[in-house]
């Protein structure tokens, strides 16, 4: 999961760079530049779609992650405790 975690921020980081923008929002202000031809927005559109779903999918990712940390810790504990009981 934080390897999937990393792929997105890099893709994230490549719309940015590519198109001079910070957040989604602001490519899709730029659908509106009329200088653009139909396939350059086209891949514009398909990138803000993308894009959303990576925040989403982001999102549900470090939430597994939060998830795995509040199981795994007291896991740790226990298993902590059971070798201190046996040496």
């Amino acid at each position: 999961m934080r390897n999937e975690l990393v792929a997105i921020a890099e893709e994230i980081e490549e719309w940015q760079a590519t198109y001079d923008v910070e957040t989604w929002e602001e490519l899709e202000q730029s659908l509106a530049d009329g200088d653009l031809a139909s396939g350059e927005l086209r891949e514009r559109r398909d990138g803000i779609g993308r894009w959303e779903e990576y925040q989403e999918d982001r999102r549900l990712i470090k939430h597994a992650l939060a998830l795995y940390s509040d199981v795994e810790a007291p896991r740790e504990q226990m298993i902590d405790v059971a070798d201190r009981g046996t040496n």
